[in-house]
């Protein structure tokens, strides 16, 4: 196995030396900077597994290194453990909220070092593997799922153009309009699984990234969630069924995010709801959150079903009729958490429907 790759920033020449020779001497590649600038440059050329770092250097701090490295995608997942002689609860507090993983206070014991140093990169293989599992898994569903999400819509655009194309002057004009909007039909559907499938990995991507999404807005949700809700109802043909609550508080995510949170809360409680039943929509400021939820009457979810939310789940498929991967609510969710946010999902009560929830924090300046 190849040996960890460790950088160590430290601009006193002392502890560099002593600490190399004491990560050399457990197996252990180092690379050493002797400057915060030069740190920099080691992490992010020589791709190590983890960083040792100073806090109080000339020219660039160890708080400056990794804020630049947490902003790097390159860099932003490396465990960092700060090295410090200064324990004060609020230099330690700064550090943690840059995204720092620990703290080892000068003078320190060597014992208490590496184990800090195996612990860290213990952590690190876990989560990879972890994410190996996950990605296992999610292509063994999708070797499962979309072949199925493809053929049938193309199904239909193929099979309905071939009859247009060769028997249209046979047809009467009602069965031609028919098949003419089963083709529209199925074309919308097979977008909405390019459009969907895009979302999921660019937020899948978002979610790996250390910090939460910088925020960007949404200044007029009435107008734009309003407009959003309303297609997603017609597309179901449950207009008379939605209604609509939006405060006319900026939301702390971007327009096109917030708009495929909505449509996808929507299109998951109209899916599994009965047509005439209510849904509803609300979106509104709860102290310092935008809270974005969703309320319907169908059969709900039980709680290990919701645990589960997650990529091309499908719950309940054997027993209610679906289409589509199952992508909504894992898209829902996954646009709350790359903004420091939350979903929640609620049953209230065996077939009487739920509750989906989705937090988001406002910015501390909002």
């Amino acid at each position: 196995m190849e040996a960890k790759r460790i950088a160590i920033i430290d601009d006193e020449p002392c502890i560099l030396d002593n600490l190399t020779d004491l990560l050399e001497g457990e197996g252990y590649q180092v690379l050493a900077a002797a400057d915060g600038r030069e740190g920099l440059r080691l992490a992010r050329t020589g791709a190590p597994d983890l960083i040792l770092c100073d806090v109080r250097m000339p020219h660039l701090s160890g708080h400056d290194v990794l804020e630049a490295l947490r902003a790097d995608a390159r860099t932003a997942a490396i465990p960092f453990i700060f090295l410090t002689a200064n324990s004060a609860h609020t230099d330690v507090r700064s550090g943690m909220n840059l995204g720092a993983d620990d703290f080892i206070v000068k003078p320190y014991a060597s014992e208490d070092l590496l184990r800090a140093v195996e612990a860290r990169l213990l952590r690190q293989r876990a989560l990879a593997e972890q994410r190996e599992r996950a990605l296992s898994g999610l292509r063994a569903q999708l070797v499962s799922v979309i072949p199925h999400e493809l053929r049938t819509p193309l199904g239909a655009i193929l099979g309905f153009s071939e009859i247009l194309r060769d028997e249209w002057h046979m047809l009467p004009p009602e069965v031609i309009r028919e098949m003419l909007g089963d083709i529209l039909a199925s074309g919308r559907r097979l977008e909405r699984f390019v459009e969907n499938y895009a979302a999921y990995t660019y937020l899948t991507a978002r979610a790996h990234e250390a910090a939460p999404a910088a925020p960007a807005w949404t200044p007029q949700p009435e107008e734009r969630l309003a407009a959003v809700a309303a297609r997603t109802a017609a597309r179901h043909a449950r207009s008379a069924d939605l209604f609509v609550d939006i405060a006319p508080e900026p939301l702390p995510i971007s327009e096109d995010l917030s708009a495929k949170l909505v449509e996808e809360l929507l299109d998951n409680a109209f899916k599994f709801s009965p047509y005439g039943s209510p849904v509803r929509l609300s979106v509104l400021r709860e102290g310092g959150e935008a809270v974005v939820e969703v309320e319907d009457q169908g059969r709900g979810m039980q709680p290990h079903e919701a645990a589960q939310v997650g990529a091309f789940v499908q719950f309940g498929r054997e027993l209610h009729e679906q289409q589509g991967l199952g992508l909504g609510l894992a898209i829902a969710r996954l646009i709350a958490h790359v903004h420091g946010g939350r979903l929640g999902i609620g049953s209230l009560g065996e077939d009487r429907g739920a509750c989906v929830r989705a937090a988001v924090p406002y910015p501390a300046e909002a």
